[in-house]
């Protein structure tokens, strides 16, 4: 799927990543991603850490390699980057559809407003507090 111009790059490349490999395979062994997923969510490490209930440093060593989680710190902080993997993919292909829709002709865009809508249902399924969708500046069609 091509990466529309809008989309962060970074998107396109861990979604491309993703769709081969889900994040659950080999999860201790995908720190690119995990790190990758977390940044695209704007998350720092502090955010995250508050948020699975252990501290900066640990994620630090989670992302690098250097540790892998065991526990119930471990196990939140798989469902969070299960969760920000979700919305990345949702997200991209909302994205990638919407540029579809965007360069299509008239005659074309009727055939694709249904995968529109269903993909823009998909993203926002997406929408937590852990990531919030904006349509700050508005939808670019």
């Amino acid at each position: 799927m091509e990466v529309p111009w809008f989309v962060p790059s970074e998107l396109g490349e861990v979604v491309a990543s993703l769709e081969h490999h889900s994040l659950s395979e080999a999860f201790w062994a995908r720190r690119q991603e995990r790190r990758a997923l977390r940044r695209l969510a704007a998350l720092t490490q502090a955010d995250l850490a508050e948020r699975v209930g252990t501290n900066p440093t640990t994620i630090t060593r989670w992302e690098t390699g250097t540790r892998r989680g065991r526990g119930r710190h471990a196990e939140r902080y798989r469902r969070i980057m299960e969760q920000l993997e979700a919305a990345a993919i949702a997200r991209f292909h909302f994205l990638a559809t919407l540029e579809e829709y965007r360069r299509a002709d008239a005659l074309e865009r009727p055939r694709i407003e249904r995968r529109l809508t269903t993909a823009l249902a998909r993203a926002l399924e997406t929408d937590t507090d852990l990531w919030p969708i904006s349509f700050a500046g508005g939808i670019p069609l």
